[in-house]
């Protein structure tokens, strides 16, 4: 499994272009609180993973960058 490719690739079709840096801001690819927990969903469907309801929040909440969206699906996919 190729989170970080995953992950990208959701991004880029949420946001309509791919030419980005996995340190961009989830906000200045234009997402916001929504867009990241409808991106969080699509990600944990895709590779069949369940996240707790306050862990989805947090993220949502304190997610900041592509990176952060990887490491959270990643540490999902460990448990």
């Amino acid at each position: 499994m190729n989170v970080a490719h995953s992950v990208r690739a959701a991004i880029a079709r949420q946001v309509g272009f791919d030419n980005f840096d996995d340190r961009a801001t989830l906000q200045s690819l234009g997402l916001d609180r929504e867009d990241i927990l409808e991106l969080i969903f699509r990600l944990q469907d895709q590779f069949e993973l369940t996240a707790r309801t306050r862990d989805e929040d947090q993220l949502a909440d304190h997610a900041l960058t592509v990176e952060d969206v990887c490491r959270f699906i990643e540490q999902l996919a460990k448990r």
